[in-house]
């Protein structure tokens, strides 16, 4: 008898510890819907990405009108489009700096700012185009590679335009991206000669140039399989590197690339696996902020870079906004869970 007493005993004591057992995963089941809950929806993510993109254009828009009235006499149609930096600017002291140099037919830093413009152009429209893809639905690789996109645009702009490293280096990396446009468009157009041979003029031209500063660019025929290039060459991930933490930046960068390109993508590995399309969208949309957030850092960077190097007044297009963007999308990313759930329930016991 009082064997079978302590065998039913046991079984009690069994069955009260897994109703306390499922009692606790009942308790963090409700814990975690309640601090989801609390996190911005994809919707207002992505609408607040929207507005805080339009402003940017729309700011951008009026310090380039003012820069290019301020030309007077001097300005004309032709460049009412154009990036004009302020008086006394690094961006204003490169170009007076280059009209000394000997070799190149027209002013080289005038190249760089075509790039930068055209760059943050892209930045913006892929920001609006993220925006609008966050709002309107869960997908993922869609947002992911558009983030990407506007990533590599903000950090190479970033990067033509840091006002920290000497204006020779600037030069560099910015003839080193328009020999690599170059060589690209030589291969494409290998077909037609006179196409060919006019981007080869245009690579000859820079050759020419550089090489008054000491410096040679390679690869400049048309049989080489390789870019033409000055040394030393920049990449897409050095570039990342620099306004990321370098490990963070290269993992990051590669891992956009994935998705991008439709390979094995280890940031979506679990989504597909615990939370594919159709899913939950209150994770959906935090696995979707997590992964396009290093983006919004990189644009971050970039807009203080610009507004110095141009001598272009950028705190109203972005300070103030940026406060509340990035703190709506790194809730809705989950990284202040922590805080939501001390909000919601107070201190650890």
């Amino acid at each position: 008898m009082a064997g079978g007493a302590s065998n039913a005993e046991d079984d009690e004591s069994s069955e009260a510890e897994v109703e306390a057992f499922l009692a606790l995963l009942e308790e963090a089941r409700a814990r975690e819907t309640a601090i989801a809950a609390e996190r911005p929806t994809a919707e207002i993510m992505g609408m607040i990405l929207l507005q805080n993109a339009k402003d940017l254009h729309a700011h951008l828009n009026v310090r380039r009108t003012s820069a290019y009235d301020s030309l007077g006499d001097d300005k004309s149609e032709a460049d009412e489009y154009d990036f004009h930096p302020a008086p006394g600017s690094p961006a204003d002291q490169d170009l007076q700096w280059a009209e000394s140099l000997v070799g190149f037919a027209d002013n080289p830093i005038r190249i760089s700012l075509d790039l930068i413009q055209r760059l943050v152009a892209a930045t913006v429209e892929h920001l609006e185009g993220l925006a609008q893809l966050t709002a309107a639905t869960t997908l993922m690789r869609a947002p992911v590679s558009l983030a990407r996109s506007a990533m590599e645009a903000a950090a190479t702009a970033a990067h033509l335009a840091d006002s920290t490293v000497p204006r020779e280096d600037r030069l560099r990396r910015a003839l080193n991206l328009r020999l690599a446009e170059l060589g690209e468009a030589r291969y494409e157009h290998s077909g037609g000669l006179d196409e060919a041979d006019w981007f080869e003029r245009e690579i000859d031209a820079i050759s020419t140039g550089v090489a008054g500063l000491g410096l040679a660019v390679k690869n400049t025929d048309r049989r080489s399989r390789g870019l033409p290039s000055i040394h030393p060459k920049d990449t897409t991930q050095t570039v990342i590197q620099e306004i990321l933490e370098r490990d963070l930046g290269s993992s990051v960068w590669r891992s956009m690339s994935a998705v991008a390109h439709s390979r094995e993508a280890l940031m979506l590995v679990v989504v597909d696996a615990l939370n594919p399309r159709g899913g939950n969208e209150q994770w959906r949309a935090r696995d979707l902020a997590r992964n396009c957030l290093p983006a919004l850092v990189v644009v971050d960077q970039l807009i203080p870079r610009l507004g110095t190097y141009l001598g272009w007044d950028m705190t109203d297009a972005w300070d103030d906004a940026k406060k509340t963007l990035l703190d709506v999308w790194l809730r809705g990313s989950g990284a202040l869970d922590e805080e939501i759930e001390r909000k919601l329930f107070g201190d650890p016991a």
